[in-house]
């Protein structure tokens, strides 16, 4: 990936949007997202929240490289959750950082009566590393 991409990328990780389904739910997007408005119900709110969310930073990353992706993936996180909440001070939000051979970063409000996204306290297995910051 180019430089200039990579970093378009990542500035684009704090601008946002908010979007509602027919039930008046507002779901908070990144601003690039394609969707404006959600003209269904979502049964799932967490879930599209987390998939609609989602950023895969760089790949390729080698198992040398990993102690340092998971410095950047975890900055890169605590900086999204700080964003967030300053944008959105009365939502509840948590962000994943997810780091093995890629770095992928999420997030998702905190919705009542559902579960988070992932089980932070699952064991993902050698060379991966989950962060999450609530």
């Amino acid at each position: 990936m180019r430089k200039i991409k990579l970093l378009h990328l990542v500035a684009s990780l704090f601008a946002f949007k908010v979007i509602k389904d027919i039930n008046g739910n507002e779901y908070v997007v990144y601003n690039d997202s394609h969707i404006n408005k959600i003209e269904s119900t979502v049964e799932d709110k967490t879930a599209f929240e987390a998939v609609e969310n989602h950023v895969h930073i760089f790949g390729n990353i080698k198992k040398s490289d990993f102690e340092d992706a998971c410095f950047i993936g975890e900055k890169i996180g605590e900086a999204l959750f700080s964003s967030l909440k300053q944008a959105f001070p009365e939502r509840n939000f948590i962000v994943f950082v997810s780091v093995s051979d890629e770095i992928i970063i999420r997030f998702h409000q905190k919705w009542e009566n559902e579960p988070v996204y992932y089980d932070v306290n699952a064991n993902y297995g050698k060379g991966h590393m989950l962060f999450a910051f609530e």
